[in-house]
């Protein structure tokens, strides 16, 4: 498999992980696994997602099925996933930006504004810095360490504020790319080659 399909089937697993997080820290019993099972099957496939991304020919991958099938041809055709922005848009407002930071996930976020009620990267920030994180359940030492080097590296002179994506995170589901229209069965958008429940996190305090 030549680079341009790996990257192709990388991308389009990041996303699928990326609603798997959600949907799992949303309280979604069955979804979020059967996402993160798709992803890893895309991310195994010795072929270009994109070439086999015809009528019946991704449910033969193991863990796709039809549902999810039909997202990634979406999201092979357009570069996007629709499900994916409306899942993003139902998140608590600074929910998302937290979970970019590295050491951090969707459900350490829900821990962080349990405990401490953090509603921002500067909350975090303070907590972090004042040695209350490493208690908390699923954190310690190095992830409370590892959220200061993040947060305060990206806000060193000539970085600009602080952002998820500035931060350059290490993230499968951090990855995202350009939703320009593609014909199914070519190179991804952006890529060169041949090939209802109620939200569990709450803001509130």
């Amino acid at each position: 498999m030549d680079l341009s399909a790996k990257e192709n089937n990388r991308r389009v697993a990041a996303i699928l992980y990326e609603a798997a997080e959600i949907l799992n820290a949303r309280g979604e019993r069955f979804k979020p696994q059967a996402y993160a099972k798709a992803a890893r099957a895309v991310e195994a496939l010795r072929e270009d997602i994109a070439e086999v991304s015809g009528p019946g020919e991704l449910e033969k991958i193991p863990e796709v099925g039809t549902h999810i099938a039909a997202k990634i041809c979406e999201i092979v055709g357009t570069g996007g996933l629709s499900y994916l922005e409306k899942l993003r848009k139902e998140l608590p407002e600074g929910v998302q930006e937290l979970s970019g930071i590295e050491g951090i996930g969707l459900k350490r976020v829900k821990v962080l504004v349990k405990e401490f009620n953090v509603r921002n990267v500067r909350d975090l920030e303070a907590a972090a810095a004042a040695g209350r994180v490493r208690d908390l359940p699923g954190f310690g030492e190095q992830n409370e360490r590892r959220i200061l080097v993040t947060i305060r590296g990206s806000s060193a002179p000539g970085r600009g504020p602080f952002s998820a994506t500035s931060c350059r995170l290490r993230r499968r589901s951090s990855l995202h790319w350009p939703a320009t229209p593609q014909r199914a069965g070519s190179a991804l958008p952006g890529l060169s080659g041949g090939g209802r429940s109620r939200l569990v996190i709450s803001i509130s305090s």
